[in-house]
């Protein structure tokens, strides 16, 4: 992860995404352990910040958020699209 530091460390970090978290995507991707993303805080948009011009539909992957307390145990959970 050190390229991508250097590629995105000045920007400020919301959170994490896991993608591939059961065994069945983790064999399909033939990976052996689940895969991490950053969430940036200039790429959290609410309802209307987009406009989505064009003919072709939007896609969108339904995604479940968690806040996570200091502890390490969630104190919020969202729907979110990807």
């Amino acid at each position: 992860y050190a390229l991508a530091d250097a590629a995105f460390g000045a920007r400020a970090l919301s959170g994490w995404k896991v993608g591939a978290s059961s065994a069945g995507a983790q064999a399909f991707l033939k990976i052996d352990a689940p895969i991490r993303g950053r969430i940036f805080d200039d790429g959290i948009w609410m309802p209307g910040d987009v406009a989505l011009p064009g003919a072709r539909d939007a896609e969108a992957e339904p995604e479940v958020v968690l806040r996570v307390g200091p502890r390490g145990r969630p104190v919020a959970a969202f729907l979110g699209l990807e």
